[in-house]
Order: C-alpha cells, then structure tokens, then sequence
C-alpha cells in the first residue's frame, strides 16, 4: 500500500478494498501482526476516524514513509482524533499500525513487556544503550533494537537463513522467555556482546 500511496493513491473507506485494508490495520482482532488484546477500536469510531481528514492524512503519511517523525505525526493524529471523538487514545493500537507498516520495529507492541526485553538485554550487558534522550518511547527503542539484531545476526540474513521479519518476531519470542525464565526451555539467548555472534536462536536455526 505504501508504494501506492507514493504514487499519489489516496486512500478511500468507501472504496471495497481500502475499507477491508483499513479494517485489518486498525480494526480487525489480529492485523497479522499482533491481537489487540483488552485494547479495541469501536465500529462506529472505525467510521468516524477512517472519514475524518487530518487522521487520514496522518495515517497516509506514516504508511508511506514510516520513520520516527511520520510516527509521531501519527500518534499525535489518533490523539486528537480520539479526544475529538471522545474515545480513548489506545497507545497498544498504535503501535500495532506501526508494526504492520515497517519492519524497523519489532511485533512486541505493548511498551511495558518491549521494555522488560529492552533492558534485560542492557543489564546483561548484551547491547549498551545511547542516552535516553536519543530513544525516547517505544518507537525510537525499537529502531535501536532492530538495527542492533540485524547487525548480530548479518551473517544469517546474508545467507537468507533468517529475514527481517522473523527478527522482528523475535523481539516476542525473548519476552516470553525472560517474563518466564523458569521455562527456558527454547534456549533463546546465549550471553555475548554485539558483534562477536553470541546472541542466537535456537529457532532461527531449526525453523
């Protein structure tokens, strides 16, 4: 959709299959990325957002070039629509529209349990982190994150043994085990610095 947009697309809720897009993206229990849990988008606020123009516009925007600055034009746009509407501003569903737009983020989309990863793997010392100032939210930490596996694991999206994708996973699959750690039964995580190829998945090469 985003290459579509970039060519001057606009997309339209009364059009069959922009309406089954925005469905999916911000309505639908699971987006493909992640459910939505207690956190929901009712039917008749799917109508008022979808028709309401600076929303759209936002939305429009982050889909077409999904970068920390579209998505806090975009969150900044469901804010206000939400207040306008009377609805609540549901960080999780967000988030869950930016999982699905890029890969630069990872599907972990509540900030609570991303950040129990976050900074375990900073207190292990795994990753070392920038001042907070320089990754403020959930967004900006998953940039950093993301960009940190996909330099560890190079050798293996090199060679297609694992994709962007499936790291982005990932991120969900060291929460699981970390919130859990009596049933790490999956061995996620192996000790070591970024760089020297210590941070691997059993899955990644079993999948």
């Amino acid at each position: 959709m985003g290459k579509r947009l970039n060519t001057g697309y606009q997309l339209d809720v009364s059009n069959a299959d922009d309406e089954k897009f925005l469905r999916r993206l911000l309505f639908n229990d699971n987006n493909g990325i992640a459910a939505r849990g207690q956190s929901t988008l009712s039917h008749d606020n799917f109508g008022k957002y979808t028709k309401d123009e600076d929303f759209m516009k936002s939305l429009r925007l982050f889909v077409m070039e999904p970068s920390l600055e579209s998505f806090k034009a975009f969150e900044q746009g469901w804010n206000k629509t939400a207040e306008k509407f009377g609805a609540r501003k549901n960080r999780l569903l967000v988030n869950r529209v930016a999982a699905a737009c890029t890969l630069e983020v990872s599907t972990t989309v509540d900030p609570a349990k991303f950040d129990q990863v976050f900074y375990w793997l900073s207190g292990q010392k795994i990753i070392s982190l920038p001042p907070e100032s320089e990754i403020p939210g959930w967004y900006a930490k998953n940039i950093f994150l993301m960009k940190t596996l996909k330099d560890v694991f190079g050798d293996e999206l090199y060679a297609h043994k694992t994709d962007d994708f499936y790291l982005s996973q990932f991120v969900w699959m060291m929460y699981e085990n970390v919130s859990n750690p009596f049933s790490l039964k999956k061995q996620i995580i192996k000790y070591g610095a970024p760089g020297t190829g210590n941070i691997s998945a059993s899955n990644l090469r079993h999948r």
